[in-house]
């Protein structure tokens, strides 16, 4: 074990921990942990709604006017990246 946490630079007991996950679980997370795992999404609901709306009014539009559009009227400000990732997520590509 000691050189999976050295091949992958994290601690000792953390490889103990997953370890000892996936053999209760069969997976390296519990399962009985309540409550949405990972980091929220920076672009909310009604903000991904927006921006569906504005590529279907105009398709041809680009990131940073989808950028700039968020920040004006949704007073939300994100990266081109985060756009691109929310087009991916939802179908527009």
């Amino acid at each position: 074990m000691r050189e999976v946490a050295e091949t992958f630079n994290v601690s000792l007991g953390f490889v103990h921990n997953v370890v000892a996950l996936h053999q209760q679980f069969g997976q390296v997370t519990n399962p009985d942990t309540p409550g949405p795992r990972g980091r929220r999404r920076v672009l909310d609901a009604i903000d991904v709604l927006f921006v569906q709306e504005m590529i279907e009014t105009d398709p041809s539009m680009y990131l940073d006017e989808l950028q700039h559009k968020l920040a004006v009227a949704r007073d939300v400000r994100v990266s081109i990246a985060t756009i691109s990732r929310t087009l991916s997520r939802v179908g527009l590509t």
